[in-house]
């Protein structure tokens, strides 16, 4: 109960911070809101912008009530220590005379429950907002009705920027292609694969070298101007999205698009756990996608997987898909069906995933291909053991499974392990 009341109270104080903070400095500000690739597109447009304009983005996934309003006032959490928080709020009251405080600011805004969105653009009105994908199965679906009120609420960011502001959508994501065609504001750029976005991407393909993959290749176009791109160490069409809005945020605020997308092609690095492509024991590779899981990013990850051409085997290590609510069932069930097309050996873990496994088993994949360990020791004991050179380790799961700890211990070089994967700084040691 204490800790409850204390965030409130925290809370209700940086809000204020902030909203004093944002009277005063005016900065401009770009938001990303959606279900599926917030974070990845937030550091694609960092990265673009960075050498450009002095610009802020959102420290790791800080996107909600609390986490906006330290990302304005240059803050990071103070997880359960009071003596932290004060230290933060004193901080939060530098920021109204900061020196060099940054001109843009580039914010993630997340909604776990109806209503967080609204709440935060009450004292945070964006000049561009921007909505990722929403799919059938939304992430963090469990506290609402239905997905259309995820939709809605998600929406209520856009709803909610300046007049004169810019709305920013995916134009593949049928949702939003529709809610695109309904709305009545004046700016409203989109992106995508397609060639009716105004921002799209041509002639995909993976480039390999000595028989593994090296990463995506592919043409950015937009007002007949193509620009070609190699990202290194990014695997799968839907990781192109972030690429794209963040070439769609340069295209609105008029930057040189050839010389903004050459910085971004050189700075450009996928946040961590998010479908990284790391070293392995026994010369194998690991796609680390740990930080978090949904069926839609589930399902994109396996279609990608299935396109590789590997010498070796196809392992995936899937974890619970959390807070699907009434839907979690049907969704890990389907994943399983599509894993089976695509994996040689499956791994689940959680009481969710067992669904996984049976949905792998009904469309085809052998029952002793099909593995369920509680115990997560359990996996990297067994991955040890039968890991061969050219295997492909896939590993995937919300982010209450802590699949990274998998990776950690199957990983080349886990000496480097705070910088290569995800929650690994001290506040989650002993979680």
């Amino acid at each position: 109960m204490f800790k409850k009341i204390a965030k409130k109270i925290i809370t209700f104080i940086l809000i204020w911070e902030t909203r004093l903070v944002l009277k005063i400095r005016r900065p401009k500000i770009i938001a990303i809101t959606g279900s599926v690739g917030k974070t990845s597109t937030k550091d694609a447009i960092f990265f673009a912008l960075k050498d450009f304009l002095p610009v802020r983005r959102s420290e790791k996934s800080y996107n909600s009530e609390l986490g906006v309003p330290l990302t304005v006032l240059g803050q990071k959490s103070g997880w359960s220590s009071i003596f932290l928080w004060l230290k933060v709020l004193l901080g939060g009251l530098k920021a109204i005379y900061q020196k060099g405080y940054p001109e843009w600011l580039i914010l993630e805004v997340g909604a776990d429950h109806p209503g967080d969105i609204k709440r935060i653009v009450k004292w945070l009105k964006p000049d561009l907002a921007m909505v990722t994908r929403l799919p059938e199965i939304p992430a963090h679906i469990e506290f609402f009705k239905n997905k259309e009120e995820v939709v809605a609420e998600k929406m209520s960011l856009v709803e909610g920027m300046k007049e004169t502001g810019w709305a920013i959508f995916n134009l593949d994501d049928p949702i939003l292609k529709t809610k695109k065609n309904n709305l009545n504001f004046k700016n409203i750029i989109t992106y995508g694969l397609s060639k009716e976005a105004d921002v799209n991407a041509s002639d995909v393909v993976v480039k390999y070298q000595a028989e593994m993959p090296l990463g995506l290749s592919f043409n950015i176009n937009t007002d007949g101007v193509k620009v070609p791109v190699l990202l290194k160490g990014v695997l799968g069409q839907h990781q192109i999205y972030s690429f794209l809005g963040a070439v769609a945020v340069v295209k609105v605020l008029k930057l040189d698009i050839q010389q903004v997308v050459t910085k971004l092609i050189k700075n450009y690095k996928l946040p961590v756990g998010r479908f990284n492509l790391l070293a392995g024991i026994n010369s194998s590779l690991i796609l680390d996608d740990t930080y978090n899981s949904s069926p839609e990013a589930s399902s994109k990850a396996i279609e990608t997987i299935e396109s590789l051409q590997l010498q070796g085997r196809k392992i995936a290590v899937l974890g619970d898909m959390l807070e699907l609510g009434s839907y979690s069932t049907e969704a890990h069930f389907k994943i399983g069906q599509k894993a089976a097309q695509t994996f040689d050996i499956l791994i689940t873990t959680g009481s969710e995933a067992k669904e996984i496994s049976k949905g792998a088993i009904s469309s085809g994949l052998p029952e002793d291909s099909c593995l369920h360990f509680e115990d997560k020791s359990l996996i990297w004991t067994w991955l040890r053991n039968n890991i061969k050179p050219g295997d492909l380790i896939f590993v995937k799961g919300s982010q209450g499974v802590r699949l990274e700890k998998v990776v950690a211990e199957i990983m080349l070089q886990p000496e480097l392990k705070r910088e290569l994967l995800c929650r690994q700084d001290d506040g989650w040691e002993n979680l």
